[in-house]
């Protein structure tokens, strides 16, 4: 792989104190009339954990635009909890980057 292969995680829940931090700052992520259980804060509280123990994290999602009043897009709950935030196509870019010498 790219050398990154010893920080790949398997199967890691975030501590519940970052989904009640996600939830509290922007529970508006999800549809509050679903029924199922959305992985969106989840993605965000994980993100949030990896960065408070030094791990450089970034959420990746094409879910950019906000419909409110029903929810707000994963792009504007990464700009409102300080977390880096990139798109599908400049996520590949940047890969991009580190492969091309």
């Amino acid at each position: 792989m790219l050398g990154v292969e010893h920080k790949i995680i398997v199967n890691r829940d975030p501590g519940p104190e970052y989904i009640e931090k996600v939830m509290g700052r922007v529970g508006k992520v999800i549809e509050s009339d679903t029924d199922s259980d959305p992985a969106d804060p989840y993605v965000l509280a994980l993100a949030l954990q990896l960065w408070r123990e030094n791990e450089k994290a970034c959420v990746v999602t094409q879910d950019i635009v906000d419909r409110m009043p029903l929810k707000i897009s994963m792009r504007s709950a990464c700009e409102r909890l300080g977390l880096p935030v990139l798109n599908t196509q400049e996520f590949v870019a940047e890969i991009r980057e580190l492969l091309v010498p």
